[in-house]
């Protein structure tokens, strides 16, 4: 599976189960707009350390 081929199955993938990710998104980050950005960007968000 070359890059091209790659690039088409994530982005079947990411559409496929992007309202379900913007939903857990913005549930743990309490902002629609900072749950938009953080699916959007590039950078993974920073982890947050378990207590």
């Amino acid at each position: 599976m070359g890059p091209p081929e790659r690039r088409r199955l994530f982005e079947e993938i990411y559409e496929a189960h992007y309202s379900d990710l913007l939903t857990y998104v913005w549930r743990r980050t309490g902002s629609p707009d900072d749950a938009t950005s953080t699916i959007c960007s590039r950078e993974p968000p920073p982890r947050r350390a378990r207590g």
